[in-house]
């Protein structure tokens, strides 16, 4: 497993975008899990479980489940900078703050669109993981 800081950035992004490119086949999105979360154990080849749904009334993840992973989409047409961009601001505003979390590229063939601008919700397994120290 790869650690991703501020001089690996550029180097992982234009690995992702070659998967991205090669693996058409399937859907791609980006996600990032916090080392709060049950899940920050995960390893490359696992199954991503699904995300909560989010209750906008009460600004608190609820207890139903998506129907997949909330991820951050991809394509085979984003370029290393684009997603060199979007990685570092995922973990700017979701990496817990305290710089320490994972980068997971998620992949499957079950996908559907999530309530979020270019958010996917992917039924898939964690094709690379990364982890994250930005301190």
């Amino acid at each position: 497993m790869n650690t991703l800081d501020k001089s690996t950035i550029a180097q992982i992004a234009a690995d992702i975008a070659e998967i991205v490119d090669t693996r058409y086949d399937v859907a791609h999105g980006l996600r990032i899990i916090n080392n709060d979360h049950d899940n920050f154990d995960i390893a490359e080849g696992d199954w991503v479980e699904h995300s909560h749904d989010w209750d906008f009334e009460n600004d608190i993840s609820s207890d139903d489940m998506l129907d997949g992973c909330s991820t951050i989409a991809l394509s085979d047409s984003d370029d290393a900078e684009w997603i060199d961009e979007k990685i570092s601001k995922m973990v700017t505003l979701y990496g817990n703050g305290a710089g320490k979390c994972k980068l997971v590229l998620v992949s499957g063939d079950d996908m559907g669109h999530g309530d979020d601008d270019n958010e996917l919700l992917i039924d898939g397994f964690a094709t690379k993981v990364y982890n994250v120290d930005m301190d």
